[in-house]
Order: C-alpha cells, then structure tokens, then sequence
C-alpha cells in the first residue's frame, strides 16, 4: 500500500502507511471485507500529530463491525467463481527457429528446417506454448460469510464466521483461509463500558517448492517453443536440459505455509467527570507459522530430434540431479500493545478546549 509515494529508501514496509484496525497496528489482509464497518485514510500531518513517526507514510484506520442494540440479525453472503489469466502470445516453434537463423545464418540446417516444417508438433519436433501450458488450470474460488449482531442497551454483540478457498492458475498453486471474529460491548453504568473483542484465522498455502520467481521467471518465460514438456506417453519430456518448469510445478515437490493467528482486544471506557474519558485497552496478538517444503525428483526423456539440440534422441535422466531435499520450521510471535488515554473537552462561550494525554 502506498499513500503518499516513496518518503525513503529501503523495503515496502519502510514506505507503507500505519494500519490501525479498531485502534490497534493490524494487517489489512487478514481482514474479512464484509467484517468492515469504516474505512478513513489521513495522508497528512494530522496523522503524525497523534502516533508520531510511525504514521509518517500515513494513516489507515479500520473499524469492524459492532452490534447494535434491537432484534437479532443473521446474515449469509457467498460467491463462487472461476478465473482464467490471459496470458502473453509468444512466437510458435517456426517462427523461433527462422528468427534464429535470420540474427545467425545456418544455425539450424535446412534439413532441420524442412523436417520441422513437415512434423511441427510432434515428440521429436515439438512446437511448445510454454506460458499458456503453465497457466492452463481454472482457478476455482468460493466464499461463505456468516454474521450475527444484536443484543439489548446494555449488552450488544457482533458475530461472523467466513471461510474462503481459492485455487491458482498454475499447478499446485492453492489458497484456503478460515476465520471469525467476535465484538462485545458491555455498559455497567453511565460512566463505565467495556468491549471485549476476540479475532482468529487459519490460513494454509500450497505452492510448488521451486517457487514462482524459479518457475516464471526463470522458466517458462525463457524456454524456447522447440523443447516439449510432455512427451505424448505421458512421460515428462527435459524441457532445457532436464529443467522443466511445469514438471517441476506438478511433480516436483510441495511448500505448504500454515498460518494462526489470534488477537484479543480488552477496552474500559471511564468518565469520571463531564467531558473526560480515560480509555485503558490491551491488545495481546498470537501468530505461528509453520512452513514444510518438500523438494523431489523427476524422470525425463528427450525424444527431441537431434537437429534441435545437441544430444541424441531418447536420452533420459532425473532432475534436480542433487536429489530429494526437505526443510521445515516454525515461526512463533508474541505482541502485546497496551495503551491508556484520556482526553478532556469543555466548551465555554466562543472557546472549545481539548485536551489529549497518552
């Protein structure tokens, strides 16, 4: 997020806002769309005024759902869909090869040329769309939210459950999150309220352990059309020399990031005398992250013909030729935010006063 441009060098978070959800630093990620109640961005100084230096890129303030008193209310919303991704058109096998001999002469012979031209498409003269054969899956998506609010003058409660899952348009790329949130509002007296708000999530990321950048990036942006990725038996073709990036995507091993968060909100709300209130809040925030990745070996065969690449025809080997490989840990944080402010207005003929101390 970027409210007032880059103020700095250094990484994103040297240059991203303050994210306050219901007065506490929060992610605005994590949030359920529907538990939203407010959204206010200060972009000026007035944001720096009240929390300093961390507000200096500016302010985001969120403010979730509350109950209101009066007659209960249920509420459901869902949506499922499926998205495709419009990939880049990139030159077929014919056209590559022609460019190829067009910046160097004879590079491909014109036997290779006339073979390719009879049999563009097959094992041994593959003609590959390597872009939009990795982004060939739909990616199904759905979304359920369950809400309750309601309660009595003294007591009010604001309630919902939501589950989304999302499936990527490459292979093995999966989303899936659940989550509620809880918000409680109790009024002892004319002078003395609490809230006590509780919020959880459960987040699981599948990914192919080679990673996007290795996958895209460094793969199948860069393989030429001429090099197959599956071989019509079903046996995985080598790709660039046994590096294949949708092999790697599909049969070369899993990353799996599992994500709890929990954060609880404890508010008292004092007004001892008129135009004064002293707000006390604790907010403890729990998050472990465990992170399992799974990195193994495939087989290929090359049934390429030999004028398209330097080695014999049926050639075979596995790849990562390092071999399998595993790594796994867990990630625990612990962050207790505890604040106490008291503000004092009064009004007297043409004046206001305002006092704020924390």
């Amino acid at each position: 997020l970027r409210i007032r441009g880059i103020g700095t060098i250094g990484g994103d978070s040297k240059n991203s806002p303050l994210i306050l959800v219901d007065g506490v630093p929060g992610d605005i990620n994590g949030i359920d769309p529907n538990d939203i109640q407010a959204i206010s961005v200060l972009k000026d100084a007035s944001a720096a005024s009240i929390y300093g230096a961390r507000a200096a890129n500016g302010l985001i303030l969120v403010t979730t759902n509350r109950g209101k008193s009066g007659q209960m209310k249920v509420s459901y919303n869902n949506y499922f869909g499926v998205q495709n991704l419009q990939t880049v058109d990139v030159v077929d096998g014919r056209t590559y090869i022609d460019t190829r001999n067009l910046v160097s002469p004879g590079y491909y012979s014109d036997e290779t040329v006339g073979l390719y031209r009879a049999n563009q498409g097959t094992d041994e003269f593959p003609d590959t769309d390597w872009v939009k054969e990795f982004f060939s899956r739909e990616g199904f998506q759905q979304y359920h939210n369950l809400s309750v609010s309601g309660g009595t003058e003294k007591a009010r409660v604001a309630a919902s459950v939501s589950y989304q899952q999302q499936d990527g348009n490459a292979p093995n790329f999966n989303f899936d999150r659940i989550g509620g949130r809880l918000n409680t509002d109790l009024i002892a007296n004319d002078k003395l309220d609490f809230s006590v708000d509780l919020n959880f999530r459960r987040s699981v990321q599948e990914s192919p352990s080679a990673g996007l950048n290795s996958l895209t990036t460094s793969g199948v942006y860069r393989t030429q059309p001429i090099y197959d990725f599956k071989n019509d038996d079903g046996t995985w073709s080598s790709g660039w020399s046994g590096n294949n990036p949708i092999a790697r995507a599909v049969d070369g091993g899993l990353r799996e990031s599992t994500t709890y968060y929990f954060r609880g909100l404890f508010k008292a709300s004092l007004k001892p005398v008129e135009g004064m209130a002293i707000v006390f809040s604790y907010s403890p925030t729990v998050t472990t992250r465990q992170v399992k990745s799974f990195s193994k070996q495939y087989d290929w065969i090359d049934l390429t013909n030999p004028g398209l690449r330097s080695r014999q025809s049926g050639q075979s080997g596995t790849y990562p030729t390092a071999g399998a490989s595993l790594y796994q840990y867990n990630f625990n944080m612990l962050q207790q935010n505890l604040n106490v402010v008291a503000t004092y207005n009064k009004s007297f003929d043409k004046h206001n006063l305002g006092v704020l101390l924390g």
